[in-house]
């Protein structure tokens, strides 16, 4: 991680919101959402200095897959 521009948590099931903290003390832009829609828009912004972790306490859905898809295609 260490050569992260920033930091983009998305999460269904759980507030991604809880580890903002922590994961913002690593000195990088740090973001989070759990909206399907706003994940995706998130992920369009990113590039290929960035890292996307998923969670999902549901599983894998077509919405989380969707946005990661976007992110790796944008980096």
């Amino acid at each position: 991680l260490a050569g992260l521009q920033r930091l983009d948590p998305g999460a269904q099931g759980i507030d991604p919101r809880l580890g903002l903290g922590r994961l913002g003390r690593l000195g990088r832009p740090v973001s989070a959402c759990s909206d399907a829609v706003a994940m995706r828009m998130l992920a369009a912004t990113l590039g290929p200095e960035d890292v996307v972790l998923a969670l999902s306490i549901t599983g894998i859905t077509a919405e989380l897959l969707t946005a990661i898809e976007v992110a790796r295609s944008y980096g």
